[in-house]
């Protein structure tokens, strides 16, 4: 039997300002890898919900397996 080694990766973007923790990029980002289990695998924070979004993506897209 072959096991596929794809992982599945998902985005969050955390829609709620969290200005206790960052009050000048306060959204929070963070990519979870699915595998086994759920993972972070990378996480940043941002000044707007796009721009938090934007920043994901970039990050996601440098990932590689």
């Amino acid at each position: 039997m072959v096991v596929s080694k794809i992982s599945d990766y998902r985005l969050v973007v955390h829609m709620r300002p969290n200005f206790h923790d960052s009050p000048q990029n306060p959204y929070f980002w963070c990519i979870l890898k699915y595998e086994k289990g759920a993972s972070n695998s990378g996480f940043g924070w941002a000044a707007t919900p796009e721009q938090a979004f934007l920043d994901g993506s970039e990050y996601l897209s440098k990932i590689k397996d």
